[in-house]
């Protein structure tokens, strides 16, 4: 593996992940709430998988709340990172709020639990990602990146 750390974007997967969809025209939503149901559905995810979630989970909070972004970007998201994510949220928004953001998945799910769900299987013994960093003394650090977006998530569920 090159690139390894505990924040979101310390990992080649996660920015190779951000710079395909920010690259791509071939349908990138759908392809966010895809990796959220190949992370529920497989019974074990690999690692590439895990950081695709994690990056899903990160955009599903910045098409709801720029301030996250523009608050974890000061602390936790370069610069480098954080320009393609918000030209990426502009360039969707609409589309998001017309076609996805309203929309129940899986037995009446909103996005955000969908997002949620997946989420925990990425922090779960069914993740590559929580095997390798349970073998480090980083997992706490990991963990706590994953409860962050785990925590933003949850704050905007729809009622």
């Amino acid at each position: 593996m090159g690139a390894w750390g505990a924040q979101i974007f310390e990992n080649d997967s996660a920015s190779d992940f951000i710079y395909g969809l920010t690259k791509s025209d071939e349908k990138p939503l759908e392809t966010l709430i895809e990796c959220f149901h190949n992370g529920i559905d497989n019974e074990y995810i690999e690692s590439d998988e895990g950081s695709e979630i994690i990056i899903g989970a990160l955009l599903v909070c910045g098409f709801n709340s720029r301030k996250f972004i523009v608050d974890k970007a000061n602390n936790e998201i370069s610069e480098y990172h954080k320009k393609p994510i918000l030209d990426f949220l502009e360039k969707y928004q609409s589309k998001w709020d017309k076609d996805y953001k309203s929309k129940s998945y899986r037995e009446n799910l909103p996005v955000e639990k969908l997002a949620l769900n997946a989420l925990s299987v990425v922090n779960s013994e069914k993740s590559e990602s929580y095997e390798l960093w349970a073998e480090t003394e980083y997992l706490e650090e990991w963990q706590t990146t994953i409860e962050k977006l785990a925590k933003e998530l949850k704050s905007q569920l729809r009622n």
